[in-house]
């Protein structure tokens, strides 16, 4: 109920009252991942990547899952330390090769392809962003930000006719 309320300033953009109500409920009764995890995407949408980082490293204490790993890295993507959100992605993927395979893994591994090839884009590394977009555009369900950066990354490698498609 508290991290519907939470996500609910959230997505109005209530940003202060959201934290206030997530921290009045981890005084009470003490960090939960929910809780935690609802803290980190408040700091994240506040663009408030240290209170964000530890946010999400409590979560993984707590609970050390490929999603949780995930939002972390995800965190330290947007924040530009690609290095760390690298090193984030490879904990997710450890993990997540531990966990038997079901829709929603398979859902994550998505997730975790496109911000290891976004990484690898932003990071410069052009001809891996380029071979992981690949294998990515052979999915089903594609964002058009996943998209552009294909395109980028064709670009960078000399394949301007997939670079050409990619952005049409």
């Amino acid at each position: 109920a508290v991290a519907r309320k939470a996500q609910s300033l959230l997505d109005g953009r209530q940003y202060d009252q959201a934290l206030t109500v997530l921290e009045e409920n981890i005084q009470v009764y003490g960090p939960s991942v929910e809780i935690c995890r609802e803290q980190g995407q408040v700091y994240e949408a506040q663009q408030n990547w240290p209170l964000a980082y530890a946010a999400f490293s409590k979560v993984i204490e707590l609970e050390p899952t490929p999603e949780n790993y995930y939002g972390r890295a995800h965190v330290m993507a947007s924040a530009g330390y690609y290095d760390q959100a690298q090193s984030d992605l490879e904990k997710a993927q450890g993990v997540w090769s531990k966990k038997r395979i079901s829709e929603r893994n398979l859902s994550l591994q998505s997730k975790l392809e496109e911000l290891k090839a976004r990484i690898a884009l932003q990071k410069g590394n052009y001809f891996e962003a380029h071979q992981l977009y690949q294998k990515i555009l052979q999915k089903t369900e594609i964002s058009p930000q996943t998209y552009l950066n294909t395109g980028l990354a064709a670009y960078h490698v000399g394949e301007y006719h997939l670079a050409i498609a990619s952005f049409q």
